[in-house]
């Protein structure tokens, strides 16, 4: 209740933050004491504030509104350096959070929320979402998420175009990362790995970023690797040594390529 109040009396990027503290609290709480809120009846709708009271759907609809509220702000968030708030957020320390915006680390919270809660990975009941999950970001933006019936995936898809409209606009570099990583959602699909190998090849020729490059290019050689079986009548070793020797010429991470 205290935190509720808190939010209502915030500035706008204090309100976003507290926002998505309160889904992560909740989402918390939930997954801490799921067998017990199953017990309770279901009801049309939710009958008090008292969380102690609500049912998991209650739970759901109120994390959904508070990851909603968090990002609604985006433009004021992008002018916050995630550095300023380092101490009230659980932060990886491999994060470089003098180049990462508030906007960003929030968004990519709400983005694992969603992929959290999609387990149908299609456009309707006929087709498959991938074609526009994969499509060049100028592609992609223009699609009308209208269209798609599962609600936290028409949620991803409407977070991520803000997203990479946003970089199309004002930052190359991130533009690429937010492609590659709506690339990467179609890893676990056996019928896009294809695909999705050409993407990223395509993406290592535009890229400007020679780190990020360089990422790229370890994604082909795991994958080279991965394809070659012993004994096989196709061996993708020789592939996968030159993109390996490619790496090396161009000054690789050592670390990043022994992992």
């Amino acid at each position: 209740e205290n935190l509720r109040k808190e939010i209502k009396n915030s500035s706008k990027v204090n309100e976003s933050v507290l926002n998505y503290l309160y889904a992560t609290l909740l989402q918390k709480y939930l997954g801490n004491n799921i067998r017990a809120i199953n017990q309770r009846g279901e009801t049309r709708t939710k009958q008090s504030n008292d969380f102690l009271t609500w049912t998991a759907t209650d739970f759901y609809d109120e994390i959904n509104k508070a990851y909603e509220k968090s990002i609604k702000n985006s433009e004021t968030l992008h002018a916050y350096d995630l550095l300023y708030y380092k101490e009230i957020l659980e932060i990886t320390p491999y994060s470089d959070v003098k180049n990462t915006s508030l906007f960003d680390f929030i968004f990519e919270k709400n983005i694992t929320y969603y992929k959290s809660r999609i387990h149908d990975w299609r456009l309707n009941d006929e087709e498959t979402i991938w074609p526009i999950l994969m499509s060049s970001p100028n592609e992609f933006i223009k699609f009308n998420p209208e269209k798609v019936n599962n609600l936290s995936l028409k949620k991803m898809i409407l977070l991520m175009q803000l997203n990479e409209s946003y970089y199309l606009k004002n930052n190359k570099e991130k533009l690429d990362v937010a492609y590659y990583e709506r690339l990467k959602l179609s890893k676990n699909n056996s019928t896009t790995i294809p695909l999705f190998q050409s993407k990223i090849e395509e993406l290592e020729q535009t890229a400007t970023n020679e780190s990020f490059k360089q990422q790229l290019r370890l994604e082909r050689v795991q994958y080279w690797y991965s394809i070659t079986v012993k004994g096989g009548k196709k061996n993708y070793y020789p592939n996968a040594l030159s993109l390996i020797d490619s790496m090396i010429k161009h000054k690789v991470n050592l670390n990043t390529l022994a992992e």
